[in-house]
This record gives C-alpha cells, sequence and structure tokens, in this order.
C-alpha cells in the first residue's frame, strides 16, 4: 500500500534550511581542504608552508575553489600537480607581497610550459576578486582590507544556492539564523555568528527589495 506523507510549510522550510546549512558546512571544509592542497605543495616544492595564511585558509580555499573548477573544465589535460601550481601561483600573486617566493613560483610555472594557462586563471581571480568586492558593497559590507574580504570569501562557492533560495521565497532571515549559529562555530572561519547574521539581514534585504 502507498503511504503519503503530507508535511507544513514550516516543516519543509527547516528541511531545506538543514540541508542548505549541511551543504555549506560541507563547503566550508572543502574549501579548507582545497587550501591545504595548496599549502602542502608549496611545503614540498618550495619549502614555504603558507603558515601566516591559514587564518584565513577557509576564505582563500573559497576563493581558489571557482578558480580550481574552471581549470579541471576547461584544461582536463592538467595533472593535479599542475593544477596546484597555477593555484599556489594565483595566491601568490594576489595576497602575498614576497617577490622572491612569487618568482620562483611564475619560474616554475614558465619552466613546466603552463604560463598562458596561469595568465588566464590569474585574469578570472582577479575579475572573481573585483566582483566579490563590488557584490559584499551592494550589501552595504565594508571591505576596508583584503582581510575583510578573506573573511567573507568562504561562502563564495554557497552563494548562489542561498541566493537561489531567498529569492524563490524559500528561506527567510528568521530561517537562516538555523544555520548562522552552527556555521559560526566552526573553527575554520573568522567570522562570529552575530557577524554573520548580519551579513544575511543585509543580503536578504537586498535581495527582497
Amino acid at each position: 500500500m502507498k503511504t503519503t506523507i503530507l508535511i507544513t510549510e514550516e516543516q519543509k522550510r527547516k528541511l531545506i534550511v538543514e540541508s542548505l546549512n549541511n551543504e555549506i558546512e560541507d563547503d566550508v571544509k572543502q574549501n579548507y581542504n582545497l587550501f591545504k592542497r595548496i599549502t602542502e605543495f608549496s611545503k614540498d616544492e618550495f619549502s614555504n608552508n603558507l603558515g601566516f595564511l591559514i587564518t584565513w585558509g577557509a576564505g582563500i580555499g573559497g576563493f581558489m575553489k571557482p578558480v580550481n573548477d574552471f581549470l579541471s573544465g576547461e584544461y582536463p589535460e592538467l595533472s593535479d600537480r599542475d593544477t596546484t601550481l597555477i593555484l599556489l601561483g594565483i595566491v601568490g600573486t594576489i595576497f602575498m607581497n614576497n617577490r622572491t617566493f612569487i618568482g620562483d613560483i611564475i619560474d616554475k610555472i614558465k619552466e613546466k610550459g603552463l604560463f598562458d594557462v596561469f595568465k588566464i586563471a590569474l585574469n578570472k581571480s582577479k575579475n572573481l576578486k573585483k566582483t566579490f568586492i563590488s557584490f559584499l558593497k551592494s550589501i552595504d559590507i565594508n571591505v576596508g582590507s583584503m582581510v575583510t574580504m578573506l573573511s567573507y570569501a568562504f561562502m563564495i562557492p554557497s552563494l548562489g544556492p542561498i541566493i537561489n533560495l531567498v529569492q524563490t521565497g524559500q528561506v527567510t532571515y528568521d530561517d537562516t539564523m538555523l544555520f548562522v549559529s552552527s556555521i559560526g562555530m566552526s573553527k575554520l572561519i573568522t567570522l562570529s555568528g552575530k557577524v554573520l547574521s548580519e551579513f544575511f539581514k543585509k543580503l536578504i534585504s537586498k535581495l527582497q527589495n
């Protein structure tokens, strides 16, 4: 006998929020793991483990994930190490101020014949940075430094689903508080639950106006 289970709209929203919460938590972990992959490669190849950037590991990983996905999609012939070398070059160029270290990475990229791909990926990264900063400013987030941008960047891979749910009316500000509190407890990000709550309040206000 076929059984039909009926759920209320409130129960449906809670299920959606729980699913989104799990998705964001998974994204944060994946972001951090991508950062770890880059730092381990840096340590192996250049004896530099990028330790001073670890505080923003999830943010850097979140920023680099779309670039990593782009490289995987457009250049499937690249090995994992070649892709990671290019990502390291981008991290060094955008987030670091060590010309000697960056020069060594660029030399290695050129040596492996990857400089043209690197330039394309770097361009994508610079456009992503510009777009994300503009997005933050559009919802009245003061982006006074690179650190501020990186503090929010862990959400870059999750923004599409979040915005889609808000725009379709499936998630309200009150609903988001259910997963904001959980995300805010993560040791992998630098933003507090209070700051995240304010972010979502501004985001939802912007999208619903």
